[in-house]
């Protein structure tokens, strides 16, 4: 396949998306300076070592299709700036996710408001199971949150489109401790449930 950074059929096209994307502000500037390094497939150049080989390479123009990438290369940016690619210790959580897109202060207002319906029935699930939730949100402490944008990136890399790469990261992060892996299975599922039905009943 042609490459879209250096063939003359898509040089074009490519930096206008980039520059559409610069338009957006979504992205920082030193990512978009970036992406063309990212986004090379010429053979010749495959030797540079900048990115990991086992990123997918970019098969289509769509604006989105950069939109991952860049997502990517930001993750992985700051994870590599913190020394922070180890394995994530947490296993068990659950993403509790927005029909919508919210600013951070209206999730957790969404979320406080759930917590407060939910407060009885979450007591329950927690006693029956052995388990316990933490939500995570900006106040969380800085070592955690840390390696929730690990979590966040593992994510990410496994993602084929945009659309899903926001679905899985979007949205607030819970933790589940359990004393085995059958009750932290039941307890995801009841308060993804819970979470569901809440969602429905909100007028958006």
């Amino acid at each position: 396949m042609a490459c879209f950074v250096h063939n003359r059929r898509f040089l074009s096209k490519f930096h206008g998306t980039i520059n559409q994307l610069r338009q957006s502000n979504e992205f920082t500037e030193v990512t978009l300076r970036e992406l063309p390094k990212r986004c090379c497939s010429c053979p010749e150049k495959q030797n540079n070592t900048t990115f990991s080989t086992i990123e997918p390479l970019l098969t289509s123009l769509n604006i989105d299709a950069l939109r991952l990438i860049c997502l990517q290369m930001e993750f992985k940016k700051y994870l590599t700036t913190n020394e922070l690619l180890s394995q994530p210790t947490i296993s068990n959580y659950t993403v509790l996710h927005f029909p919508i897109s919210l600013d951070s202060k209206e999730q957790v207002n969404l979320l406080n408001q759930f917590i407060d319906l939910q407060d009885q029935q979450l007591r329950i699930l927690q006693h029956i199971h052995h388990v316990d939730f933490q939500y995570v949100t900006s106040t969380t402490c800085e070592q955690l949150l840390y390696e929730i944008i690990q979590i966040k990136y593992n994510l990410l890399v496994k993602c084929s489109n945009y659309q899903e790469a926001i679905q899985a990261i979007d949205g607030i992060l819970v933790i589940i401790s359990a004393k085995d892996q059958l009750h932290a299975d039941i307890a995801k599922h009841v308060l993804q449930q819970q979470w569901f039905r809440f969602m429905k009943k909100i007028v958006w």
